[in-house]
């Protein structure tokens, strides 16, 4: 009907699943969608505009080989606001431009996808200020998972297309983030217990426009009790309650790829006491330290950031 191709387009269906819809628009030039009706085509307009997708085309096809046929075409918003122009159709179409999107058919059109596959996005694309209303003595910041660190993390966890990712103490979702961006079939969990925190994680959500990441507000363990099981889990912050979280990691998935990170010597102390006490193999440990350089009249001098430990370890299965 558009006389275009569609080899080269991602092929994706809303029919009664979920789909990372977003993530496929924003990495390529066109993406062909079967949608599950016109709740589902209004919600996936909605969440376009929400992750920073408005300027892509789409072009629905409604009832198509029906005598109603409609073909519609405009961008996100035009289509929540009924103002979508109709390119063709039938002759039902002219009289009722409001008529059911129960069979639609989606291609849509992003002039600049971002093909971008590195990991390790620079500091600068997460804010760490909380909002406004919780601010102290002139701002308080949340503690981020740097970038260096953070592309070691994304290493370790051996991430696959369609993981499902704990994320435990998330701070600003950094960490989260690029889980959810490497593993577009799948799902990511930000769980943090600062409700100030966690809406700084949907901020920066929003900003970099990642949608297969939901946000838990609430303390580990119990916040994970009802979530779906994971192969892949992160821990940047246990509120000191390490043990239990494994212990329920463990009995969620005996084989789950675990990677924690600590700062202090305490916190690898426990870590591997916890890990030596739980069906876990023999876990890899690694201490990083790195140093950026910063300007100093004409020359300039590698300053030092606080060493990492990152400990990597599987379940027995």
């Amino acid at each position: 009907a558009l006389k275009t191709s569609w080899e080269d387009a991602p092929v994706l269906s809303l029919h009664g699943c979920r789909q990372n819809v977003v993530g496929a628009v924003r990495r390529s030039r066109k993406v062909f969608v079967l949608t599950g009706g016109k709740e589902s085509f209004e919600d996936l307009c909605r969440d376009l505009l929400l992750y920073g997708l408005g300027q892509v085309l789409i072009e629905a096809g409604c009832d198509l080989s029906y005598p109603q046929e409609r073909i519609l075409r405009g961008r996100p918003e035009d289509f929540l606001s009924g103002s979508a122009a109709v390119s063709a159709g039938g002759a039902d179409a002219e009289n009722d431009p409001a008529a059911s999107f129960s069979l639609t058919a989606l291609m849509i059109t992003n002039p600049a996808p971002d093909r971008t596959v590195s990991a390790g996005l620079e500091d600068s694309r997460f804010s760490r200020i909380l909002a406004k209303d919780c601010m102290q003595e002139g701002g308080k910041t949340v503690p981020m998972t740097k970038r260096e660190i953070r592309a070691l993390i994304l290493s370790f966890l051996q991430l696959e297309k369609d993981s499902i990712i704990y994320d435990v103490g998330a701070g600003t979702g950094s960490v989260s983030i690029e889980c959810a961006l490497r593993a577009e079939g799948g799902h990511v969990w930000a769980i943090e217990c600062r409700e100030d925190a966690a809406e700084l994680i949907r901020k920066n959500q929003r900003v970099i426009g990642v949608s297969n990441l939901t946000v838990i507000c609430g303390s580990a363990p119990e916040a994970m009790e009802g979530l779906p099981v994971p192969d892949r889990v992160f821990i940047g912050g246990s509120g000191g309650k390490l043990e239990e979280i494994l212990q329920l990691l463990c009995r969620k998935n005996p084989a789950l790829r675990l990677v924690i990170s600590a700062v202090t010597l305490e916190t690898l102390s426990e870590a591997l006491r916890c890990l030596a006490a739980l069906p876990f193999k023999e876990p890899e440990i690694v201490s990083i330290t790195a140093a950026r350089a910063r300007k100093a009249g004409n020359s300039h001098l590698m300053t030092g950031q606080n060493p990492v430990y990152l400990i990597t370890a599987e379940g027995r299965g």
